[in-house]
């Protein structure tokens, strides 16, 4: 337990290991690698996600054998993707996600992968790789949440660069995706509100 704060304990834990949010829980090989990440949860789900955690760890290496061995394996490379991301490992889950999209280039799950990567590079500052990422989550989205969010992340790119022009239209985009979620719809269409009047 660290008290990412106290510059004594945490600060350099929490940059390194890019905690944003508190509490973040971190699961961790004896090596300091990062084999599962979670928030707060209540505990019925705490204790759930505890065993998928022991899941993760146990069954990692036979994962990342069977990946190595028969990368055109799109479930295991499901899960071998899956689990770099919630890992934190945004560079393998990438690679990962592409050989995925090399062997199954439908895979539902793409656009979903992509759009998570996309907001994790996004939140650690690198704007441009997660607009890269959406990109790519746009040109796989089927389910129109994934076409939303996409569209909506994008839009945060933009005006994150100062393009407003850029932005508008990713928003708007967002908005005009059929079954939207009301949520998303709600917060896309209050930044396009804001950005009318700046």
């Amino acid at each position: 337990k660290l008290n990412v704060e106290d510059a004594r304990q945490g600060t350099a834990a929490a940059t390194k290991y890019k905690v944003f949010k508190l509490p973040t829980i971190l699961y961790m090989k004896s090596d300091g690698s990062v084999v599962h990440t979670s928030g707060y949860m209540p505990p019925n789900e705490f204790a759930t996600d505890m065993r998928e955690a022991i899941n993760v760890h146990k069954n990692f290496p036979v994962w990342e054998a069977k990946y190595k061995k028969s990368p055109q394996d799109s479930a295991n490379t499901r899960i071998l993707a899956k689990t770099m991301l919630k890992a934190g490992r945004l560079i393998e889950a990438e690679q990962i996600a592409d050989t995925l999209a090399k062997y199954a280039p439908n895979d539902s799950i793409l656009a979903e992968f992509y759009n998570a990567l996309g907001r994790n590079y996004a939140m650690d500052g690198d704007v441009d790789k997660g607009k890269t990422l959406f990109k790519k989550a746009l040109a796989k989205a089927k389910a129109p949440i994934d076409r939303a969010e996409a569209n909506f992340f994008m839009g945060i790119c933009a005006m994150t660069k100062r393009d407003k022009a850029g932005a508008t239209t990713y928003l708007k985009n967002a908005v005009a995706v059929p079954g939207v979620p009301p949520a998303l719809k709600q917060k896309a269409q209050e930044i396009l509100d804001m950005l009318a009047k700046s």
